[in-house]
């Protein structure tokens, strides 16, 4: 009896002990528009953040889907994050998700309520195909990223949800949505170090961010002279990653980048060669030494010239 006793104690207090590291776990939650769905619905569910005070500069995951349930579309249109490494498809039994969130996510801000409140990660149309439960739920491998330089994995509650879909059929359907038609923000890319991210060499960095359907990939292109974005199409595109690795003879050419968004919205950016930025730290004295010693050449054979006439 005793033993027991002291069993329920230890874990009546590693529960409270647990308690203050649960009530500020930010939140990673899927809410549904209807207490209850027919076979036939179209409608829309949402996974939202609630960072709780922590800024959250990253995050990746994976969402179950019922099989009761078809996923028709994976949408951005409002998502907190800018920037997707792998971005929500449609897929029968799982949504894969992993971002980035450039600078922190707090929590939305607007003049209609005070404080912070979640955020729209991104938002699945479904249809109901089976009556039945319908349970979504995530994987244990979904996390949060602080931003504080280190990726520190922040405490999480990943929240799932149920439902039933009814047999009788219904005509309920989804609301419709603003279709994209802006590009991409302005951005401006840099040639850097290596260095910087454990390589060697030269290597191109790009960033910006869609507000309303997300950046969908990056593209790289290279030429020998100038190419304006009315001519953009006459390039060789290459899908790409910041950092991107330079060879040596990219940095005599005209760099381009081009961020396209969930609607097929391009945002050009160019960037002249950069052959001149290549001379290394401590360089600029040997080339002055070079110089030197060329001027006292042609000072040497100017006197000579001049002695021996």
């Amino acid at each position: 009896m005793d033993r027991i006793i002291m069993r329920t104690f230890f874990l009546s207090s590693l529960f409270f002990l647990c308690l203050p590291t649960l009530a500020h776990a930010a939140e990673l939650s899927v809410a549904a528009p209807y207490d209850t769905v027919h076979v036939g619905d179209e409608f829309t569910l949402t996974v939202d953040l609630d960072p709780q005070g922590r800024s959250v500069n990253a995050l990746e995951g994976t969402l179950f889907i019922p099989s009761n349930l078809l996923v028709v579309e994976a949408r951005l249109n409002g998502s907190v994050v800018p920037l997707w490494i792998e971005r929500p498809e449609a897929n029968t039994e799982a949504v894969h998700f992993s971002g980035i969130i450039p600078g922190g996510f707090l929590g939305s801000l607007s003049t209609d309520w005070e404080g912070y409140k979640a955020g729209n990660v991104f938002t699945l149309l479904l249809t109901a195909t089976k009556p039945g439960e319908a349970s979504f739920s995530f994987s244990s491998s979904t996390a949060l990223y602080a931003n504080d330089g280190a990726g520190t994995k922040i405490p999480l509650r990943a929240l799932g949800v149920s439902f039933p879909v009814a047999a009788e059929t219904s005509s309920r359907s989804a609301p419709p949505i603003s279709i994209d038609t802006t590009p991409p923000e302005p951005f401006t890319p840099y040639v850097v170090d290596a260095s910087n991210f454990g390589g060697e060499g030269k290597v191109l960095i790009f960033e910006t961010e869609d507000k309303q359907s997300g950046v969908l990939y990056y593209e790289v292109a290279k030429s020998d002279v100038s190419v304006s974005e009315s001519n953009a199409d006459t390039l060789i595109w290459k899908k790409a990653l910041s950092p991107y690795a330079l060879f040596e003879d990219d940095l005599h050419q005209y760099l381009y980048v081009r961020a396209v968004d969930a609607y097929g919205n391009a945002r050009f950016e160019k960037l002249a060669p950069q052959a001149a930025s290549l001379i290394p730290h401590g360089s600029s004295s040997s080339m002055l030494v070079l110089g030197l010693f060329v001027l006292f050449c042609v000072l040497a054979y100017v006197l000579y010239k001049r002695t021996f006439r």
